[in-house]
């Protein structure tokens, strides 16, 4: 199992998990994510082997997966109003923006130390994270039946996509193997569209959709997180196997790329509510096209 492997499964506990969380009580869905994230890098710093170390991070990403949609909510019900409630996600947006400028150069420090203080690093910061949980507000329960063949339909989708995808490169995509994954891809992908527009408590409402503005900005969010990311692990896989560079030489390369990210997102908030939002969604695409 490589790199690829562990974010498709990540990517499939998000769905599942994710929106387990938006049915439950936010809080202590936030709670248990954070306590199975920072038992996990515990977990993966006294790891004794790779197998061991790849469960740890696996783990790991469950927790994650339950974190980033519960912090989200958490802010909806601590911030009733629209804008303050909207300055409250910038910030949440900046603390991922320093995090990727900052991650990739401290982890490489670490790594020139020992590798093992990667995951010991998370311990203090989930500690700090579950003693400011304990001061906000108790969540609301909103019980809903779960989306069951949903789950397991966009679960499979993503399982033989991402799978297919990974092992196409090393056998082939015209394999007869391969070809069954893409085939199970797609009757998922299927089953799934059918399940949202007629089921009864779809975890994807089809209204959702009914409005141009959410129907392009998410397709926008897709291809840019899809390219942002991409580049990310692309260049990292160049630097270090191609060009011999240090973990820590890696992370500085992207400093200016990450660090303009965290930059400019508190600066890109004030030119929204000046120009506005299509404004600034039309420049980000060119400059993403013109790099």
């Amino acid at each position: 199992m490589d790199c690829h492997q562990l974010h498709a499964d990540v990517l499939r506990a998000a769905v599942v998990l994710g929106t387990f969380s938006d049915r439950v009580w936010a809080r202590g869905a936030y709670g248990l994510g954070m306590v199975l994230f920072t038992s996990a890098s515990a977990a993966c710093a006294f790891s004794p082997a790779l197998p061991a170390l790849i469960a740890g991070r696996i783990l790991q990403g469950i927790g994650a997966a339950m974190i980033t949609p519960t912090s989200l909510a958490l802010i909806r019900e601590a911030h009733r109003d629209v804008t303050r409630r909207g300055r409250a996600i910038v910030y949440w947006g900046l603390g991922g923006s320093v995090a990727a400028a900052a991650g990739p150069v401290i982890g490489g420090v670490l790594t020139q130390l020992d590798w093992r203080l990667n995951f010991f690093v998370n311990l203090p910061v989930g500690a700090a994270a579950l003693l400011m949980l304990f001061r906000t507000a108790p969540s609301p329960r909103r019980p809903r039946p779960f989306d069951w063949f949903g789950q397991v339909s966009a679960v499979l989708a993503l399982s033989s996509l991402t799978y297919g995808i990974i092992e196409g490169a090393a056998v082939g995509y015209e394999s007869p193997g391969i070809l069954i994954l893409f085939g199970v891809c797609a009757a998922s992908a299927v089953a799934f569209v059918l399940a949202q527009v007629r089921g009864e408590h779809p975890m994807v409402p089809s209204d959702l959709f009914r409005s141009p503005t959410v129907s392009i900005a998410l397709a926008i969010a897709l291809v840019t997180m899809a390219a942002f990311y991409g580049v990310v692990l692309v260049l990292s896989l160049y630097f270090q196997q191609q060009r011999g560079a240090t973990p820590l030489t890696t992370g500085l390369l992207f400093l200016p790329m990450t660090g303009l990210v965290a930059l400019l997102n508190p600066l890109t908030a004030r030119l929204m509510v000046r120009y506005g939002k299509i404004a600034m969604i039309v420049a980000g695409q060119l400059l993403l096209v013109m790099a």
